[in-house]
């Protein structure tokens, strides 16, 4: 299977099992920070996806420690003792930000990055986001 195969199908289970459960916007927080901390720390990075780097206990504490001091939700713990019983630990920060965004899609939330030479003023960011959430028919979160 290719990366993006796999990624889509565990994303799109988590986000049926999250919604299930009522818990799918604290496992979307939980998946952007631990996909954030995989992406940018090189040795959550290393501990997280290398197969064998460290114990199956070892990696889930990593992943817990990641989001204290909040204790992590038992849906997406659930899904990370899966996820590291299936072997693909490797794909897991494919997987979280697949499931971020498949959340988002899922409750018509779109994202635009506004580029500008010059700092914009709160006041034009709060335009081009109503003028832009008036287009997509939904709610937009726009970044700069």
């Amino acid at each position: 299977m290719t990366q993006g195969l796999i990624s889509s199908r565990y994303a799109k289970a988590l986000l049926a099992f999250a919604d299930s459960t009522g818990e799918a916007e604290r496992v979307c927080r939980e998946a952007h920070a631990l996909e954030k901390a995989i992406r940018e720390v090189p040795e959550v990075q290393k501990v997280v996806t290398d197969p064998a780097a460290v114990s199956f206990d070892a990696k889930l504490g990593v992943m817990k420690a990641v989001l204290s001091p909040e204790e992590m939700s038992s849906t997406m713990e659930k899904f990370l003792c899966l996820v590291l019983r299936s072997r693909r630990e490797h794909e897991l920060r494919f997987i979280l930000h697949t499931f971020t965004v498949l959340f988002y899609k899922s409750r018509g939330v779109s994202f635009a990055t506004l580029t500008t030479a010059i700092p914009a003023s709160q006041k034009l960011l709060d335009k081009i986001g109503d003028a832009l959430e008036k287009t997509v028919h939904g709610e937009v979160v726009l970044s700069t």
